[in-house]
């Protein structure tokens, strides 16, 4: 595999965020698995589109989540993946749309057409970045521990 392109963006729960390496093959899946669960699914981001510092191209993110983080208990809200999923509406106070939390860690990947691929570790870099830019709103909105 190519090692300029086999990184990811993690999300935890707690707003902090890490660049993570992938492997190629059929132990990507097992490397999501590990940071997300057994089930994941890709879920739709439109607010997630970056400009490369060094190429003058845009890239889009896809963002897998576990599948069935709704129906587990003890799992944490993700401020970071939920807010970018589109749920927390960019108003003072934040609101939350109930049924549309992210429970647990994601992954941001890089979105292609009709696939997803690793980031490089530029791409990567400006994705933590963007993340760790509002950490702080993310930090102040109160979500507690699902029960």
């Amino acid at each position: 595999m190519n090692t300029m392109r086999d990184k990811c963006v993690v999300l935890k729960c707690d707003c902090s965020v890490e660049i993570v390496d992938l492997v190629s093959g059929d132990e990507f899946s097992s490397v999501v698995r590990s940071i997300i669960g057994n089930y994941y699914e890709s879920v739709p981001l439109s607010r997630l589109h970056y400009q490369t510092l060094s190429e003058f191209s845009v890239f889009s993110c896809a963002m897998l989540v576990d599948d069935e983080g709704k129906l587990k208990k003890g799992l944490d809200i993700n401020p970071i993946a939920t807010y970018y999923y589109g749920s927390i509406l960019q108003t003072t106070p934040h609101w939350i749309l109930p049924d549309q939390y992210i429970f647990g860690n994601a992954m941001l990947v890089k979105s292609t057409f009709d696939d997803i691929e690793p980031f490089t570790m530029e791409e990567a870099e400006i994705v933590k970045d963007g993340a760790l830019k509002h950490r702080e709103q993310f930090i102040k909105i109160k979500i507690d521990k699902r029960n």
